[in-house]
């Protein structure tokens, strides 16, 4: 996983979509988690680059990337300035909502 981490193409917030495929590393500015404790199979959504529904990007992470290693941002993170490492699955082209598959990693800036 490190070196896949190392391999992460640093790219500009407003280009994620254009990098389906591809590990990248983006910085940005989370402006909301959104978390459904009643449903603990629901991904947690994470907003960069503006609140919903004007977000430049939303990740989806999924329980299965959830682990002691990856501790979540929360909404005690909103307002936080972020570097994410992720690899892009898919993208849901009207919402611009991207869906975490493999890889995912955060900082604070």
């Amino acid at each position: 996983m490190q070196a896949l981490l190392a391999l992460a193409k640093p790219i500009e917030l407003s280009e994620v979509h254009k990098h389906v495929g591809d590990t990248v590393k983006v910085e940005g500015k989370i402006y909301s988690v959104k978390t459904f404790r009643d449903n603990p199979s629901a991904p947690t959504l994470i907003n960069l680059g503006g609140d919903f529904p004007n977000q430049l990007l939303t990740i989806a992470v999924f329980d299965s990337y959830k682990t002691d290693k990856v501790a979540m941002p929360t909404e005690n993170n909103k307002g936080d300035k972020v570097i994410i490492t992720y690899s892009l699955f898919m993208l849901s082209a009207n919402a611009v909502v991207f869906l975490m598959h493999g890889i995912f990693c955060w900082q604070l800036v």
